[in-house]
């Protein structure tokens, strides 16, 4: 295992275009001072939440309400002296005390005891009482308020005792934003991390990964430390983790982002779910995670095979293109012979009037309903593409109904404009919204990709004083009621967890192209170190991969791009202009790729990158600079027992005793021993 000792890769492109090549439909915000502010620092005095005494002095664990962890270190024990809960197993402790963000400040209990029930107690004088439930490896914060006040977050802060611990797993907080395994910072000041967690939109996208993970992160050692929420409904999930072996700073924290949920004297609240373990099986550990994530009692969207129309074709679509491009794929699927059931057609962005007037434009001269009506009659069911909580600012709906939107964070698209964000917590808006999704179900839509999301969980004044997620949820559980049961929703620049239980279908990482660019080795790099990470969550959702492109490449990376795009087992949608590509080319999904795409099951990384980076590069400074230095794990364990072996690398490599191509995909067989992943303990 090597590690790169190296800076973040310089990017040399003006911020401008790199916004705008960064994939099309890119974006920054414009927002009051408030939303400037970003998060609680250190620095602020008005925002932030600083802590309220000296740092925390952990002492030797007690003996007290010892509880066994279910990870699959059985030998951890999770106990409590004063104020502090550990997690032991063998040499790797987690010595964690749990705070409450309230007032700009971040307060220690002044005692904690431990109650029946596998619970404890912590008191905060004048303040209220906290209480953790412990339920394996699950621990549950609630709060009861003894007055006034706005609640701002929780928060475990702490340190992690590991000796050998070779990198972390630092997740993004959308779809689209960049997520690999890196190395432990020595260091990060407050500034740099409230940076980090304020930073929006392609900022956020093109984050280097050190300051924090969101939602979830794993410690990679020999006994490794799997956290994550297992909830998201009021307050953002993030880990912040730094220091130099053997002891790490690590903080656990729900909300301290600007958001508050106000609270009157014996109000109760119950803060996120958090998965915590110590295990020397850090996949299986992490499958425990996933099943504790929320998702559909209904499953009403399986693997799918077909044609998205963004990706050659961008917002220039109209409905000729869309219905030649329908029947070349009919008659290349009927030579290679598809499977027939679980096709479909996703008319994408280019549809619609405008952002927020989402009816039919001239190019679509028979109208939505007729153009769904061909679809079906051709054996493929239709999808389209919507942003529903986006209107461009100039159209008369946003002009006349002001006070449908947040108040004070708008939302500016390089491409289209400026656009206000429905403020769903509004009547009137969220009538809005629900009329736009019944319109387009009636219209015969079955599935409906539904993007932009992540603005809708922005920090601003609604209507009603809700947290950005709570608001984010809302918009989701709107949609759901609006589409029906049977809808199948895709979720796109989505937030992961917060909401599954509305989704059929979640794009799990960055578009596989940008406009000005066309397909590249790089993008699809991007999406396999996702995954590499993001994998746990599609044991709750079907995980959309984004298309397989094939035209303007070199046969290898095809090859590549094709299978990254089936390890998702989400769907094997092509999205080239099919009218434009050589019948040779769609033989690329046939055979044990076709197979294994349409089986619905995820592949697993096994073991870690050969090199482990200081801050993940982007696609885009990788293109521009012609190299590959996204570093992804090699094997990978298919669900049918084989094992598939890249090479991500820009040369070639002898890997299991075969010399493998730069940039080349081997199937073996059965599956590799995994050292990383199997224990007796």
């Amino acid at each position: 295992m090597r590690r790169e000792v190296s800076t973040m890769p310089g990017l040399r492109f003006p911020s401008l275009c790199l916004l705008v090549l960064l994939f099309n439909g890119c974006a920054e915000t414009v927002s009051n001072q408030r939303a400037e502010q970003g998060p609680p620092t250190d620095n602020n005095p008005d925002m932030a939440l600083s802590d309220g005494g000296p740092d925390a002095v952990f002492t030797d664990d007690g003996l007290s309400g010892s509880m066994s962890s279910d990870g699959a270190c059985r030998s951890a024990k999770w106990s409590m002296r004063e104020q502090t809960l550990k997690l032991q197993c063998q040499s790797t402790a987690l010595t964690i005390e749990p705070q409450i963000g309230t007032g700009g400040q971040w307060l220690r209990p002044n005692e904690c005891q431990p109650q029946a029930g596998n619970t404890y107690q912590c008191f905060f004088e004048s303040v209220g009482t906290l209480s953790l439930r412990i339920d394996g490896t699950i621990i549950t914060p609630g709060f009861v308020s003894l007055s006034r006040q706005s609640v701002d977050g929780f928060r475990f802060v702490g340190t992690l005792d590991s000796v050998n611990a070779l990198g972390w797993s630092s997740n993004g907080l959308q779809s689209w934003s960049q997520t690999g395994i890196i190395s432990i910072p020595d260091a990060i000041s407050n500034r740099e991390r409230n940076s980090a967690l304020r930073a929006l939109n392609d900022v956020e996208v093109i984050r280097s990964g050190r300051d924090n993970s969101w939602w979830h992160s794993t410690v990679f050692a020999d006994v490794s430390l799997v956290v994550g929420a297992t909830t998201a409904k009021h307050f953002k999930s993030w880990i912040a983790l730094s220091g130099l072996a053997p002891r790490y700073q690590i903080q656990i924290t729900s909300g301290g982002l600007g958001d508050s949920r106000p609270l009157a004297n014996g109000d109760e609240i119950e803060f996120e779910s958090w998965f915590l373990a110590l295990t020397k099986a850090p996949n299986k550990t992490l499958e425990d995670y996933g099943r504790y994530l929320p998702r559909r009692t209904v499953r009403t969207l399986e693997p799918e095979i077909g044609w998205n129309s963004w990706y050659e074709l961008w917002d220039g679509i109209d409905e000729q293109s869309i219905l030649e491009n329908m029947d070349r794929l009919t008659d290349m699927s009927t030579r290679l012979n598809w499977p027939r059931v679980g096709q479909r057609i996703i008319v994408d962005d280019g549809w619609q009037v405008a952002w927020g007037e989402w009816d039919a434009n001239d190019k679509f001269e028979s109208g939505l309903d007729s153009l769904a009506i061909r679809i079906r009659q051709n054996g493929y069911e239709p999808g389209l593409w919507i942003a529903p909580l986006l209107v461009k600012a100039n159209l008369p709906i946003a002009l006349e109904n002001p006070d449908w939107f947040i108040a004070d964070a708008t939302f500016r698209h390089l491409r289209h404009g400026e656009m206000r964000i429905l403020d769903v917590t509004h009547p009137d808006a969220a009538v809005f919204l629900q009329e736009t999704m019944r319109q387009l179900v009636n219209a015969g839509f079955s599935l409906l990709k539904v993007d932009y999301l992540f603005a809708g969980a922005y920090t601003g004044r609604r209507q009603t004083s809700v947290t950005g997620l709570r608001a984010y949820n809302l918009a989701l559980e709107l949609i759901r009621e609006a589409a029906g049961p049977n809808v199948a929703i895709v979720g796109v620049g989505a937030l992961p967890i917060a909401g599954f239980e509305n989704l059929d279908s979640w794009r799990f990482g960055p578009n596989i192209a940008v406009q000005l660019i066309g397909p590249s080795w790089h993008y699809i790099t991007g999406v396999a170190r996702t995954l590499s990470v993001r994998w746990p969550y599609c044991l709750a959702i079907v995980c959309d991969p984004d298309p397989i492109l094939l035209r303007n490449q070199p046969d290898n990376e095809r090859i590549v791009g094709v299978w990254t795009n089936a390890l998702a087992g989400g769907s094997l949608m092509l999205s080239d202009d099919l009218r434009q590509l050589e019948n040779r080319l769609f033989e690329f999904v046939t055979g044990d790729v076709l197979t294994y795409g349409l089986r619905g099951n995820i592949a697993q990384p096994m073991g870690l990158p050969d090199i482990i980076p200081d801050a993940l590069s982007s696609s885009l400074s990788d293109h521009g600079e012609g190299r590959s230095r996204h570093q992804i794990p090699a094997r990978w364990a298919l669900s049918d027992g084989r094992t598939i072996v890249f090479n991500w690398s820009d040369a070639q490599q002898r890997q299991n005793g075969i010399q493998t191509p730069a940039r080349s995909v081997h199937l073996g067989d059965s599956a590799l021993s995994d050292d990383r992943d199997n224990s007796s303990d």
